[in-house]
């Protein structure tokens, strides 16, 4: 379906009644059109400061809309409305989060109302859960889960577990469920040991993709910010003059510097 004919369409979810078509491309714009026609947009969803990586209608609740953005933020929308309800700031939970640069990489979603997101980082992948409760119209934050090895893809079953699926042979797969408030890792049970062998019976098919770059990563916005290159230089020149450099010296680098804006402005 040629749905942006100029444009690169990254990401997309479908209302369950299959009316809504919802979408987003490299950039940080959510687009709700329908299905049957799709170049007709019926409202945006602005809100997010960096490209949208993920989006997801809950199937309990078809009128709203929970996306996840690589600027580290959760967001719930009235979508047909094109109206924020909510921002759940994943990176001001924890110390650790606040130099995360992806997030929501992966969805699971349990029919309890729950929802876990994985956030894989540099050094470390954090899974994050959070509750949709629909009375308040928020997205509640009750646990992250830091694991090692990192962190592929998340999912619950029908027994409401969650599922981590890691980039580690020797352990691909861990489980964890619900008791009380908090959230324990499963160790001993035969499913878990029967997928984590098919796993490494087939490691074959994901080896290559282990050390993988994200592909996120060319998605952040790159902008040429002349001011701050000339205020930084004239603080520079500030500083020389209190030392002492004579004028002349000082006049030929403000020639230079003026002369680099220009090129930076006219490339």
């Amino acid at each position: 379906m040629d749905l942006l004919s100029q444009s690169y369409l990254a990401i997309r979810a479908v209302s369950p009644d299959d009316r809504y078509l919802v979408t987003s491309d490299r950039d940080e714009k959510i687009r709700v059109s329908f299905l049957e026609k799709p170049h007709v947009i019926e409202a945006f969803c602005l809100g997010h400061s960096e490209f949208v990586s993920e989006l997801f209608i809950p199937p309990n609740h078809p009128q709203l809309l929970v996306s996840g953005s690589g600027d580290g933020t959760l967001r719930l929308w009235d979508f047909t409305r094109g109206k924020e309800l909510h921002c759940c700031d994943l990176r001001s939970l924890e110390p650790w989060c606040r130099g995360s640069e992806e997030v929501a990489r992966g969805w699971g979603w349990e029919e309890g109302e729950a929802l876990a997101c994985a956030d894989p980082v540099l050094s470390f992948s954090a899974v994050h859960l959070v509750r949709l409760d629909v009375d308040s119209q928020q997205l509640v934050h009750e646990e992250t889960l830091v694991l090692e090895p990192k962190v592929w893809d998340v999912s619950f079953d029908e027994s409401a577990r969650l599922w981590v699926l890691h980039r580690d042979q020797e352990q691909p797969v861990t489980l964890y469920t619900a008791r009380g408030a908090r959230w324990q890792k499963i160790t001993e049970d035969t499913d878990l040991e029967r997928l984590s062998d098919t796993v490494r019976t087939h490691w074959e098919l994901f080896q290559g993709r282990v050390n993988a770059v994200s592909c996120c990563t060319n998605l952040y916005k790159v902008t040429l910010d002349n001011v701050a290159k000339y205020k930084q230089r004239k603080e520079q020149r500030l500083k020389e003059r209190g030392n002492g450099l004579a004028p002349e010296e000082d006049k030929r680098r403000r020639v230079e510097g003026v002369r680099e804006a220009v090129g930076d402005s006219s490339s």
